[in-house]
């Protein structure tokens, strides 16, 4: 699978990300429900593919899963709060005094 690298300033001429506007063709495709989709979907417009087949096999795949309708069926806050738990080191774990800091207060469910 043959991959291109977009520029930074390819990305911000084309308004890609919409950092001028706040709406770019990004916006317009972002369905993710989860920070890690919204990542992936942003690495395959830095890094589109070039080979054909691959492009066309891409967009069969995206067009079949439209094409079903599926909804995330997970509440989307839980993703962010296990992301968050499972990023924090161990030093970010314990405040000054070498107390767990990991508690309902830091990681409230939504």
């Amino acid at each position: 699978m043959a991959l291109l690298r977009t520029d930074e300033q390819t990305i911000e001429d084309l308004g890609i990300f919409g950092k001028k506007s706040g709406r770019g063709i990004y916006d317009i495709y972002n369905r993710a429900s989860t920070r890690g989709g919204e990542t992936l979907l942003g690495e395959l417009f830095r890094n589109p593919l070039s080979d054909k087949e691959a492009i066309n096999r891409r967009s069969s795949i995206i067009e079949s899963l439209a094409k079903k309708h599926i909804t995330f069926p997970y509440n989307v806050s839980l993703f962010d709060l296990a992301e968050k738990y499972l990023t924090d080191t161990e030093d970010n774990a314990r405040n000054k005094r070498g107390q767990q800091a990991l508690g309902r207060k830091k990681y409230k469910m939504a």
